[in-house]
């Protein structure tokens, strides 16, 4: 295979990023006044929840930054309410961030706003040729923002 014959599939992915997180950061915006990455904690933090609060490392895979990046977006949560850190009970050496009452309710609020938001996103995706067989396998995969 030639060295770019993945470049399409590139691009593609690329564009519908972009039209997704700029549905998400839209619908964020109307809403309350966090980013697509803090509300990215926020989902991965609910998900966590059923099977014990994730250590710093596991938010660093989930929302795709830098250790000390994904730091200081726990402490933005922090400092609103949203999110604790405490000491992981297997581990005491590690943090384990964990959602607050505020940062659950929160979550839940924008559940429907948010999936509702990346529909729309892959239904206007759809307009477009290149993109169209990509929103297609996205929303095979499903794109609702997990329940509470």
């Amino acid at each position: 295979m030639s060295p770019g014959a993945f470049e399409p599939g590139r691009q593609a992915v690329v564009a519908l990023h972009g039209r997704l997180e700029a549905a998400v950061r839209t619908a964020l915006r109307e809403r309350c006044a966090l980013s697509v990455q803090e509300f990215t904690v926020l989902l991965a933090l609910l998900r966590h929840e059923h099977g014990g609060a994730p250590r710093m490392h596991q938010l660093v895979d989930a929302v795709a930054l830098s250790p000390s990046a994904v730091a200081r977006l726990v402490g933005r949560l922090e400092e609103r309410e949203l999110v604790t850190r405490t000491h992981c009970a297997v581990d005491r050496r590690g943090v384990c961030p964990a959602l607050t009452p505020a940062g659950r309710a929160l979550a839940g609020q924008l559940r429907v706003p948010v999936s509702e938001a990346i529909r729309q996103g892959l239904s206007e995706a759809g307009c477009r040729p290149d993109l169209v067989p990509l929103a297609r396998a996205v929303r095979r995969v499903g794109v609702s923002v997990p329940a509470l």
